[in-house]
């Protein structure tokens, strides 16, 4: 049997959290290693009955079926193997006649970390990429780091002055946000005593002494690599290109080290931001306030706020970053999530890294309430139409990475292909059907990911297009679109839909980068009328919507792909506003060139 074959007998889709023994009528001693390797990591399941020869899978099944579980159940449950008792779920299947064991081990809690072998510390592993590898002693310490009842960032630090550590204006800008939140409580105390009734100040012996999250959080420079032991904060990086078109020896087109405190941090990457981001303007009806706010500005506020308050400080080998590229940003930083994907999209509270720091923040306003964080990005995608953010929890690397892709779920190809089967779709059956056939599998969660809607909910979602034969159920929580679609060829004509729409997206991106950087004028011999009319009417400025009512064409991206983008790269016309290409407010006027071809040809 194959790897596809042997998953759907499991109902499983993973397969790093696999381990295939064939033990007929014993456990086989390096059996061991695996259960410590996924206790320290993510969990698995070991399955005997199963041989494992070069990759080639037989089932073989297990002769002395009570011999099997027992010894091996006794071993984890005894204290005597491990340094902690190990749990485990079993489970028994028939598979022609041969009977096949399977044990899951879940991951341990962060305070049974990490779990070894023979009272040795030389015997922990971890699971990486479908291997049980030994620990590292820095991977030892930080399961030591992060199994501590006290947290690391509210530790006292002994070697800064608790009277002159922060720096007055990052400090004055917390204060200025709490005020703001809660006028009049604080406003009439000193620094010292404001920092001694948050908890930032502690008393150790008779004196006070800042805590790690306080010289984070507020500290100067110095101290603040001090206790970081010269790491910096994050990287921020922007690469003017797609992320499949990047490659390492290209460099960044802007980048910023971070030294700093987590307060400047957050100044210096939100202005870095707004330079980027494109502003719609519009009028509150009520107020007449400006409302200016990016669309996508909760999302990259929770994501960079998610980066600078979770990440393992502890950590000093490694650093956060954060990188935005033209189709999607990506923020990594190490230190791996306590909760698994399934338990980020729940609102409830969780258990976090650096709770001194992650309750600075939320009081004042500058992240959501919580556990409700990354909620909050996966709406704020969801309502731009775009596919969900991707979560990558590393257990065996203790990092985390957060993808925000800008490609829109549901384009509208994709919709006219949808309407070809004839059904009638509820909008969020359309999105779960749509992201099924981009990935070709579906998961509960991803459909969580995709609706928002509860639990119930999404197994309604996916209960009707079962029967609607539109999936078909691999798994209790896994999905595959339904197989006389994909030999039909509709699944791949939708996917196809999307490629297209990708690859245009991407020859858009690619001609605005050839706008910002200029060209010299390259005047045609001869305008099309559409071409001439155009180049009269940018005599004063105009958006692309005039410009395509002009025009009398219907279809604004052919418009702008092969009028718009052409007149500039000839020189002919150029944007008002070329630093920010995709501003929904730019406006298109005649050049100097351009201004010549109509005198010339009047």
């Amino acid at each position: 049997m194959n790897k596809e074959e042997i998953s759907k007998l499991l109902g499983r889709y993973e397969w790093n959290d696999l381990e295939f023994k064939k033990g007929q009528r014993g456990v086989p001693a390096e059996t061991y290693k695996t259960v410590c390797a996924f206790a320290n990591t993510g969990g698995g399941r070991i399955v005997f009955g199963i041989k494992d020869e070069a990759g080639r899978l037989d089932i073989v099944g297990v002769l002395d079926v009570d011999s099997v579980q027992n010894d091996f159940l006794g071993v984890l449950r005894s204290g005597t193997k491990f340094n902690h008792v190990i749990t485990a779920e079993e489970d028994l299947i028939d598979y022609e006649g041969k009977t096949i064991l399977v044990f899951y081990i879940p991951e341990s809690p962060r305070h049974k970390k990490p779990v070894f072998m023979n009272g040795n510390w030389n015997e922990c592993y971890i699971r990486s990429g479908g291997c049980d590898q030994r620990c590292t002693e820095d991977e030892i310490k930080r399961f030591i780091r992060n199994s501590s009842d006290v947290s690391y960032d509210s530790e006292p630090v002994s070697d800064v002055d608790p009277y002159s550590f922060f720096d007055e204006e990052s400090l004055r800008f917390y204060r200025n946000m709490y005020n703001l939140k809660n006028p009049g409580r604080t406003s009439d105390q000193n620094n010292i005593d404001f920092l001694i009734g948050f908890g930032f100040l502690v008393e150790r012996d008779g004196k006070f002494l800042p805590t790690r999250a306080a010289v984070l959080i507020f500290g100067k420079e110095m101290y603040v690599q001090r206790v970081l032991n010269n790491q910096m904060v994050v990287d921020y990086q922007r690469i003017d290109l797609n992320y499949d078109k990047w490659f390492p020896e290209v460099r960044w087109h802007d980048r910023v080290v971070i030294e700093g405190n987590l307060i400047s941090a957050w100044r210096e990457l939100a202005d870095r931001y707004n330079r980027l981001a494109e502003k719609p303007f519009s009028l509150d009806p009520v107020t007449f306030l400006r409302n200016d706010e990016p669309k996508d500005f909760i999302s990259f506020r929770e994501a960079l706020i998610n980066l600078l308050i979770h990440q393992d400080y502890g950590d000093f080998r490694r650093k956060a970053v954060v990188k935005i590229y033209r189709d999607r940003t990506i923020f990594w930083n190490p230190g791996d999530s306590y909760a698994d994907e399934k338990e980020l999209l729940e609102t409830t509270e969780k258990e976090v890294r650096n709770p001194t720091i992650v309750s600075a923040f939320r009081r004042i306003g500058m992240s959501e309430q919580a556990g409700s964080g990354v909620t909050s990005i996966f709406n704020n995608w969801r309502e731009l139409g775009n596919v969900p953010p991707v979560i990558n929890n590393y257990k065996d690397k203790s990092a985390f990475e957060l993808i925000l892709l800008k490609d829109k779920l549901l384009s509208d190809d994709q919709t006219l292909l949808l309407k070809e089967t004839g059904i009638n779709l509820s909008e969020n059956e359309a999105r779960v059907f749509a992201y099924a056939c981009r990935n070709f599998r579906i998961t509960l969660t991803d459909v969580r990911a995709v609706t928002g809607k509860m639990w119930h909910e999404c197994r309604g979602v996916t209960d009707s297009l079962i029967k609607l034969g539109l999936i078909d159920k691999v798994a209790d929580s896994l999905f595959e679109p339904a197989q006389k679609l994909v030999d039909s060829g509709t699944v791949g004509r939708i996917k196809a839909a999307l490629c297209e729409a990708e690859r245009a997206a991407s020859e858009k991106d690619e001609g605005e980068k050839v706008i910002k950087s200029g060209t010299e004028a390259n005047i045609p011999d001869k305008l099309t009328d559409t071409e001439y009319n155009i180049l009269v009417a940018c005599e004063t400025p105009r958006s692309i919507k005039g410009l395509l009512e002009i025009s009398g064409l219907k279809n604004r991206d052919y418009f702008r792909k092969n009028i718009i983008v052409p007149m500039i790269d000839n020189g002919l016309i150029r944007m008002v506003d070329p630093d920010k290409p995709r501003s929904s407010n730019q406006k298109y006027v005649i050049t100097k060139e351009g201004l010549n071809y109509l005198v010339a040809n009047n």
